[in-house]
């Protein structure tokens, strides 16, 4: 249902959606309740950038501009210091899951937004991240969230495997769908996706898929999947950020399908 749907709101929209200036990859994503996170950011630009460090980001639940989850000196004047990252540099942050009063954040949908600058046009920009945070103890019932996981890297040229864990929902069907960032949320069914409409995403969902191996298919009676993010060999991809994010197919049963958490990928060179 969302496969054959997305191309044709595709269509009725502008090609030219931007990539991302920054590009971001978290690790683990998901990630396992009270557990921590690192955040890595990569220049997409090839000027460099400039973020005001440590107030450059925060956590918001449920959509890009949800409800503050965290953030450093979160409603106060900020000590920040200008950090720059230089040509495809990268700079990275650690989080604790906690929230701004101390508590181990919820299960559920997240969203990492990162404010910076462009250093050779002094262009400011706002980017999105979008992640989940799980319970890996987590047993059914209710059904288990599936999850979908990648082994980086994602290299120019290289294959990046990928792995659905869904073992409540065996013999579904699925697919994979990607996009160049998140900045644009698809809204879908009521759900927010973690992908925006933009060109890798039209030729994301054409089957069978050109950027991936086993981007459709049932999953096993283990509620399994596996297949590859394929990065063509095109040096220009390099330092690039690709979102990716999985859906189960329940039939008729609503809400129709079932989004996994959404990948934020670097591709290096």
């Amino acid at each position: 249902m969302l496969r054959s749907f997305l191309p044709l709101v595709f269509a009725t929209l502008s090609l030219s959606t931007a990539a991302q200036n920054a590009a971001g990859e978290l690790s683990p994503n998901p990630a396992p309740l009270g557990g921590t996170m690192s955040f890595a950011l990569t220049d997409s630009t090839g000027q460099g950038l400039f973020f005001s460090n440590p107030c450059f980001w925060s956590v918001h639940a449920g959509a890009p501009n949800g409800p503050l989850v965290t953030a450093p000196f979160p409603g106060g004047a900020c000590p920040s210091v200008i950090v720059p990252v230089p040509p495809h540099g990268s700079i990275t942050l650690d989080w604790d899951l906690l929230d701004l009063n101390g508590n181990p954040v919820l299960p559920g949908p997240y969203w990492m937004r990162i404010r910076g600058t462009v250093e050779t046009t002094l262009e400011t920009f706002v980017e999105f991240f979008p992640f989940s945070i799980v319970d890996p103890t987590a047993v059914s019932p209710p059904p288990v969230q599936p999850v979908l996981r990648y082994t980086p890297p994602a290299a120019v040229g290289m294959s990046a495997p990928f792995q659905i864990d869904a073992p409540d929902y065996g013999g579904t069907p699925y697919f994979v769908a990607a996009s160049l960032s998140a900045n644009e949320p698809i809204v879908f069914q009521g759900q927010l996706l973690g992908l925006s409409l933009d060109p890798l995403l039209s030729v994301s969902l054409v089957s069978p898929s050109s950027v991936m191996t086993g981007a459709a298919g049932v999953l096993d009676f283990a509620g399994q999947a596996a297949g590859s993010l394929d990065v063509p060999p095109v040096p220009s991809l390099a330092f690039r950020g690709v979102q990716l994010q999985a859906f189960l197919d329940l039939g008729s049963f609503l809400p129709g399908f079932l989004a996994t958490n959404a990948l934020t990928i670097t591709i290096q060179p």
